[in-house]
């Protein structure tokens, strides 16, 4: 299963997160990697610290929450508060698998769809596509800003190295029901 959500978020609403993550600083996207995935990670993501997080998350989730592919094809119980990454030139994310369990503070979840928004237009940066490794074969996606897609969470996948300029993106998991 891969789906295309077109237009989860609105041009003024990528204008207004674009900025708010252009301001922010960003720490080594290490730090939230499993075990595994540490040693193929590399990128940069939000600090978890970020004064606007809130008001950022608000805006992404609750447009991506709101938009009917993420619902009818997600079926979600409850999503994990997204992770907002940032690939400079050269940076990717290799072969991975999601783990399976996430979560933390006491709140562990299964995680069985992923979903990632697209906050970069594709012309504004080289490289970078997401791939996703399904039954019915490789699927490359690189979607415009604002569109998001969804794919099992169990399935390896990786971020290609970004050659020119930066691309961001939001990235989170939930269990369906």
């Amino acid at each position: 299963m891969l789906l295309l959500a077109s237009g989860v978020l609105e041009p003024d609403e990528l204008v207004l997160v674009r900025a708010t993550l252009d301001g922010a600083r960003f720490v080594d996207g290490k730090l939230s990697a499993g075990t595994a995935a540490r040693r193929v990670k590399r990128n940069e993501e939000l600090d978890a610290g970020a004064p606007d997080l809130d008001r950022l998350n608000r805006v992404v989730m609750g447009k991506l929450t709101r938009h009917p592919v993420y619902r009818n094809g997600a079926l979600p119980l409850h999503a994990a508060s997204p992770l907002y990454a940032r690939y400079r030139p050269g940076m990717n994310y290799g072969d991975h698998l999601d783990d399976p369990i996430m979560g933390g503070d006491g709140l562990m979840y299964r995680s069985d769809v992923a979903v990632t928004i697209f906050l970069t237009a594709p012309g504004e940066y080289d490289g970078g596509e997401l791939v996703i490794r399904t039954a019915a074969g490789e699927q490359v996606v690189k979607a415009a800003a604002g569109d998001a897609v969804l794919y099992p969470a169990g399935t390896i996948q990786d971020r290609k190295s970004t050659r020119l300029n930066s691309s961001h993106s939001s990235v989170s998991r939930m269990p369906s029901s």
